[in-house]
């Protein structure tokens, strides 16, 4: 293609760029597993000729960015270090989630929890592994980051074989195309050796834009392929690049459009800008597929309205959240405090009980609680609750502030 050596290096520096931005310890790793397995095969097999002197010079331009980019940036030093270390809640918690995941994978071997149902599946196993555990930090999740045990644990033992023969085929026609003299095959197989490794620890197989990667890269390989049946020339190719075409664009459609209206609604959600919160959210929703759960951007929703002082709204969305995800804590409070706000007190009552059932480390379930008990004058049962809140989340400043102007109020005796 005419034009080709400008486009490589666009998509270098934007691949580059991306790599240092997003901080992203799982694709920093499998960039470094590429790499040296790149290098590894180019020492064994020289196919493909490199000029030597472009290369060493690119070598040295990236590692005055990388020592710039370093430099400049401790958070990015920080999860560097924090990539070699289990200490860090980051790593244990992935820690803790491989171990749900795999008691999944022992509860239903063969059929799995469905496409999508880890999510929904995760929090009540989750709290029942956390109370042998006291004081292990609960949090929701969708993704176990780590495909490797996500996907069996939805889709069963078989069907993940299944995935593994794919990903076989992959790698046996890149390295036939590659042992051909094709540098394009070479680097479509290093990217799989960086996709699968940082899919150890984190969710590729589970964003869009990496399937429409991998199967637009499949169908290339695939049209390179000779057909045993005669054909016309290049009919097989256009076939096959057209059905890949068509395959990945069928994957994105609505569920890529949703799933950038749930990232929108979370930063909003992050930065406290309510009206935009809701409406991404609710795009969201409207949009949304067979790809990636609900529950998300409901709770989104839900947490918006609320503070919009819509509490009709966010008892709906947070209704909702139940029902695509029972097993979530944060739903069932957050439905418990719109519950209170619109003053039914039996059914915040209710709700926040049933996500202390679910997580007994629940704070913000006990806030709630808290408050109730302080409506209804039960000045002792608020002083136990709101204790309690703060001794499983120091950091909740509102049952804090309210334990301490309760008992300069009303001390103790």
């Amino acid at each position: 293609l005419r034009g080709a050596r400008p486009l490589a290096v666009a998509a270098a520096v934007a691949i580059g760029a991306g790599l240092l931005l997003a901080q992203s310890r799982g694709a920093w790793l499998g960039t470094v597993a590429a790499g040296a397995l790149g290098a590894i095969m180019l020492a064994r097999r020289p196919v493909v000729r490199l000029p030597i002197r472009r290369v060493a010079v690119l070598g040295a331009v990236t590692v005055v960015v990388l020592a710039a980019f370093l430099s400049g940036n401790r958070l990015a030093r920080e999860r560097i270090g924090s990539a070699f270390d289990i200490a860090p809640f980051d790593s244990s918690g992935r820690l803790f989630m491989w171990r749900v995941a795999a008691g999944m994978i022992r509860e239903r071997p063969l059929a799995g929890f469905g496409p999508g149902g880890f999510g929904p599946a995760y929090p009540e196993r989750q709290a029942r592994l956390a109370a042998a555990r006291p004081g292990t930090a609960w949090f929701y999740t969708d993704n176990a980051h780590n495909d490797w045990l996500q996907l069996p644990a939805e889709e069963g033992v078989p069907v993940f074989g299944l995935w593994i023969w794919v990903w076989a085929v992959f790698i046996r026609m890149a390295r036939r195309r590659w042992r051909r003299g094709s540098g394009d095959a070479l680097g479509l197989l290093l990217g799989f050796a960086a996709f699968q490794v940082n899919a150890i620890v984190n969710f590729p197989w589970y964003l869009l834009p990496a399937h429409g990667w991998f199967w637009l890269s499949f169908g290339w390989l695939l049209a390179g392929e000779r057909s045993k049946a005669p054909a016309p020339p290049g009919s097989y190719r256009r076939a096959a690049m057209a059905v890949c075409a068509l395959l990945s664009a069928a994957m994105g459609g609505r569920d890529l459009v949703a799933n950038g209206w749930l990232k929108l609604s979370g930063d909003a959600v992050a930065a406290a800008r309510w009206p935009q919160a809701r409406v991404a959210a609710e795009r969201s929703i409207a949009r949304r597929g067979f790809w990636e759960g609900g529950v998300r951007a409901e709770a989104n929703a839900s947490s918006a309205a609320f503070n919009l002082g819509d509490f009709a709204g966010a008892e709906a969305h947070a209704r909702e959240a139940i029902r695509l995800a029972p097993g979530s804590p944060s739903a069932w409070v957050q439905l418990g405090l719109a519950s209170a706000r619109a003053g039914k007190l039996d059914e915040a009552v209710a709700a926040c009980r049933r996500a202390l059932e679910l997580n007994p480390g629940q704070a913000d379930a006990c806030h709630v609680l808290g408050n109730v008990a302080f409506l209804e004058h039960d000045l002792r049962g608020a002083d136990e609750w709101w204790s309690r809140a703060v001794d499983a989340n120091p950091a909740l400043t509102g049952a804090r502030d309210s334990l301490a102007a309760l008992r300069r109020t009303h001390p103790r005796r």
